[in-house]
């Protein structure tokens, strides 16, 4: 990068001092490198998978299913097409293609409506769970949030901190499935809101009402002690008053972790998530690159499977199925 355009940012806040230093040297490194290139079409398996997420072929299917154009105009006219703007995304998490991601299939993160999620499958999911030990014979999945921490803002501190994990930070939650999914996605909100509120401020409580409805069974979600039981929700036994109670808290709270995985599983695809000084809420779309990223986390599960789906032997939907 130019050094002029550096000092730019510099003075614009938009980098500080010591990224300004890093970024400086960098510079001074590449100017005494070879220019090489990059054969896209003839990387080995192993370097697709470290530099995009995805095999070489399951690429072009992704394209597909995300209905991504041909050829895409940028704004400064340069003319792409769909498999490089796709590369381009999931290798930076940056560009036009995270915006059009989002913009045509986030609707997927805010609604249980999903054509492969009809009572066959729900009832599959509570009998797996079951069969793990858990107790209840309805519990189709797992509800958990998250803070994901961001750069220290100059405004709005004190409404991103949060008290319980000591950092600055937006919340989601999220309902995981045993297949591995990420069902339903919640936020960003801001990091010092309780679970529970974000629960009742969510479209989650209705959106578990329609299913039950559509359903015509009465299934629920499980949570840990940041939520209180309702009918669509399930909660650990807050004064355990025996040892049975104080059983049934334990074997839920080992299954109920399984939700934690798949938050776990989408900073490690995508590490930029999990650094904090890459997170700027001021100058960013934070909330935006999380969202794609469990998007593209779901896309992930579908073609490889996952952790949880491994350990509850439950498969996810193919990747067309699940970009209806």
């Amino acid at each position: 990068m130019d050094h002029e355009m550096l000092l730019t940012a510099y003075g614009l806040g938009i980098i500080d001092e010591e990224e300004l230093i890093i970024c400086t040297a960098s510079s001074a490194e590449e100017r005494n490198l070879p220019r090489t290139t990059v054969d896209l079409d003839n990387m080995t398996l192993k370097q697709c998978r470290e530099n995009f997420r995805f095999e070489m072929d399951d690429l072009e299917r992704l394209c597909t299913v995300l209905r991504i154009p041909d050829t895409v105009t940028l704004g400064n006219g340069i003319k792409c097409s769909g498999m490089e703007i796709l590369r381009m995304a999931l290798s930076r998490m940056f560009n036009y293609g995270i915006h059009y991601i989002h913009d045509q299939f986030a609707h997927l993160l805010d609604t249980l409506d999903h054509p492969w999620l009809d009572k066959n499958k729900l009832r599959e999911c509570a009998q797996v769970i079951q069969e793990k030990g858990a107790p209840y014979d309805k519990c189709t999945g797992f509800i958990d949030g998250t803070v994901c921490a961001v750069a220290r803002p100059s405004r709005l501190q004190r409404h991103l901190y949060n008290g319980h994990k000591r950092k600055h930070g937006l919340k989601y939650q999220a309902v995981g499935l045993p297949n591995g999914l990420i069902v339903h996605l919640a936020g960003p909100i801001v990091g010092k809101r309780h679970d529970w509120r974000m629960y009742q401020e969510s479209n989650l409580i209705d959106q578990l009402k329609r299913k039950r409805e559509d359903a015509d069974w009465k299934f629920y979600i499980y949570g840990d002690h940041g939520y209180t039981s309702t009918r669509e929700l399930i909660a650990p036994f807050r004064s355990v008053t025996n040892q049975a109670e104080a059983d049934l808290n334990y074997v839920m709270s080992k299954l109920r972790v399984s939700v934690e995985w798949m938050f776990g599983k989408c900073c490690v695809l995508w590490a930029f998530l999990d650094f904090p000084r890459n997170q700027k809420v001021l100058l960013q779309p934070v909330g935006l690159y999380f969202r794609v990223a469990v998007l593209l986390t779901n896309a992930h599960t579908c073609l490889y499977e996952s952790q949880t789906g491994q350990y509850f032997g439950l498969s996810a939907p193919t990747l067309e199925e699940y970009f209806y």
